[in-house]
């Protein structure tokens, strides 16, 4: 059972992430879901923050450490979740690094024109290290390309109360379905824009 005095909360955002993530790696913000890292390395990403609430309703996610696993598929382009390529199993995204309660998920690639039309969908079954009492979370965030486009589309999160510390099963599909999650967060298509004189300093 979950503990009643300590509760989630999952943020998907249009609000930029980027700064201070440590998963930047150098990538600085074009825009809310696009970073750059000169001269031909780009990240399309989502923003999400995950609030652990006290009776008080503060925050004090930075008291729990971060347990994520994440499994990924490659989806048929278009709407729904129809997965094709290959089958991955759930994989310890972080674990013993602290609290992270603030991400910026997505894909790193190459130059704009050199993109695929393609789909891909993240999972993630999120805990608090060591505090199975709090309950879990499971979201979804999707990254759609074609060349010199994008397209962002984040998750509501579906709450659990089990206490189990491990991520239901493997499956052969996504959970996305089955889950409800809605898409309260959805970027749209955008363009990649011309990389800024200021962008391209090394």
């Amino acid at each position: 059972m979950s503990d009643p005095q300590v509760s989630f909360q999952y943020e998907p955002t249009k609000q930029d992430r980027i700064m201070g993530r440590p998963n930047a790696n150098g990538f600085r913000g074009l825009s809310p879901f696009l970073a750059v890292m000169p001269p031909s390395s780009y990240l399309v990403h989502g923003n999400s923050e995950i609030l652990i609430l006290d009776q008080h309703k503060k925050n004090v996610a930075s008291h729990y450490d971060t347990l994520r696993y994440m499994r990924t598929w490659t989806l048929a382009c278009g709407p729904g979740y129809t997965p094709i390529g290959p089958i991955y199993n759930w994989d310890l995204d972080t674990q013993g690094n602290g609290p992270s309660w603030i991400d910026i998920p997505g894909a790193k690639l190459g130059s704009p024109e050199e993109w695929r039309e393609e789909r891909e969908m993240l999972e993630f079954f999120v805990m608090a290290d060591g505090h199975p009492e709090l309950g879990s979370l499971y979201f979804f965030v999707i990254v759609s390309l074609k060349p010199g486009h994008y397209h962002v589309e984040m998750s509501s999160a579906l709450y659990g109360n089990t206490g189990d510390a491990s991520p239901p099963g493997n499956t052969r599909e996504p959970w996305a379905k089955e889950s409800g999650c809605k898409i309260p967060v959805d970027s749209g298509w955008l363009k990649v824009p011309i990389l800024p004189q200021s962008f391209r300093r090394k």
